[in-house]
């Protein structure tokens, strides 16, 4: 299977860190796709629809599926330069779930920063 990025595309944080990811990838190797794409019903299948819709999700070339801050070490595994940072999310787990929930709490904020449209679905959250 070739690696998949899932994210809301409702989300401009969630779209501009995807074009970084895709712009990082310079092999090509991984492929984006909206969660609200009938794929990703597919791809996620079984998983809890508000589990779905509550991060973004990595499935990786084995078709495990990682989610929220513990998709952040096998996705960096594949990119270039990525295999030290990998390395080290992997050895403190709970970190980069932390940052993750400290970067998706302030998605809006942090969007404002770089020039991303706010998340249509802040008000929900």
């Amino acid at each position: 299977m070739r690696p998949t990025v899932l994210f809301d595309a409702t989300c401009g944080f969630c779209q501009w860190g995807v074009r970084k990811i895709l712009a990082w990838d310079r092999a090509g190797l991984i492929r984006a796709v909206p969660l609200q794409d009938p794929e990703a019903d597919t791809l996620l299948t079984g998983m809890d629809a508000n589990v779905r819709a509550d991060s973004w999700h990595f499935i990786s070339e084995d078709g495990r599926i990682h989610s929220a801050g513990r998709a952040i070490a096998p996705l960096l595994s594949i990119l270039p330069y990525g295999k030290a940072p990998a390395a080290l999310c992997s050895s403190l787990p709970v970190v980069p779930d932390l940052m993750y929930r400290l970067v998706a709490t302030h998605r809006a904020r942090i969007g404002r920063w770089v020039g991303a449209p706010t998340c249509s679905n802040e008000a929900r959250r």
